[in-house]
């Protein structure tokens, strides 16, 4: 005899949160992210979104030890606005239950634990005093905002730092309050989540740069061929001397890549030696010292010297012919 949630197409056994947050995903991997596209759970006939995926650029974030044993999720509104954020116990969800604790202090949820699991903070891993308020209380005028993806203000940090860095602006541009008033039309919410001080700026900045040279790294490391390079002193109007060096290779589709690896500052003399140094220590950072091909430059006699002292640094075993051989002169110079 089938069951009348069988009849009705509907499924007996409840999904728990970890169910539906492993099977949810953020649907718009590019352009702009709304809360629809964010992944949500239910409980009863309310929707929750996690509340990493909500920007709060005044919620810091959370250090108590009860997160090891939860979820914090954020109420949203059929209209899609936030309202109330709770903690959702993971032991009760384990057990087909639904425990949910208002999020503005970890109190309840402590003693919830304690009596219901049998859990203290010695069980976890304290990161500060438990007692302690975990996050500031949403304000009414919080919960009355729509509120705007974390994605999305990523996606403008990083916009940002693109647009200062290509045309060559100071960090201070997007503080301009006739930019933020033109930001403020266009996105209030975001304008409002993304920090646009130099300092943030600046700090995005060093973030972005470790983000890019690590994917760089992992494209040279699949790389089929040895990597060849090609690099070029500069010095700067007010007399700062700088190193260019490109990486050139084959990737797995045997497709020619090209990919700068640095623009830094050299410090010392120009010398053929003092490159070399510099060079062999950029191969170290990327983890290609044991894979360098051809060098390309120009023709000034340092250069000789440069790679002369690079390749033995290198392979301190080879001959004098394969330097040469290596040493690959810049047909426009």
């Amino acid at each position: 005899q089938q069951s009348l949630e069988t009849l009705l197409g509907i499924s007996s056994q409840r999904k728990s949160l970890k169910q539906q947050l492993d099977a949810a995903s953020i649907k718009a991997e590019s352009g702009r992210t709304t809360l629809a596209d964010l992944p949500t759970v239910q409980i009863g006939c309310k929707r929750y979104i996690p509340e990493e995926y909500i920007a709060n650029k005044n919620r810091k974030g959370r250090r108590s030890w009860i997160q090891a044993y939860g979820f914090f999720l954020t109420e949203v509104s059929p209209d899609l606005r936030t309202l109330q954020t709770y903690w959702a116990c993971s032991k009760c969800d384990e057990r087909g239950k639904s425990s949910l604790f208002v999020a503005t202090n970890t109190t309840s949820p402590i003693e919830h634990l304690r009596r219901s699991h049998m859990i203290t903070e010695a069980d976890g891993n304290a990161y500060e005093d438990s007692s302690r308020a975990d996050s500031q209380p949403p304000s009414k005028r919080r919960c009355l905002e729509l509120p705007t993806a974390r994605s999305n203000v990523n996606k403008a940090k990083e916009l940002t730092v693109g647009w200062i860095v290509t045309a060559n602006l100071p960090f201070t541009a997007p503080s301009n309050p006739y930019l933020r008033r033109m930001l403020d039309l266009h996105d209030a919410s975001l304008a409002k989540e993304v920090p646009w001080s130099r300092q943030s700026v600046r700090d995005t900045m060093r973030k972005l740069f470790e983000v890019k040279k690590g994917a760089i790294s992992c494209q040279l490391e699949k790389a089929v061929t040895k990597i060849s390079f090609s690099f070029d002193m500069w010095t700067s109007p007010n007399r700062y001397a700088f190193l260019g060096l490109h990486a050139h290779y084959l990737d797995a589709s045997y497709q020619v890549q090209s990919r700068l690896l640095v623009l830094r500052r050299v410090w010392g003399a120009h010398s053929g030696d003092n490159q070399a140094t510099t060079i062999y220590d950029i191969f170290g950072e990327y983890g290609i010292r044991d894979r360098i091909g051809a060098g390309v430059c120009d023709n000034v006699s340092s250069n000789d010297t440069c790679l002369a002292s690079l390749y033995r640094q290198l392979s301190p075993a080879m001959a004098e012919e394969d330097i040469r051989n290596n040493r690959t002169r810049c047909f426009g110079h």
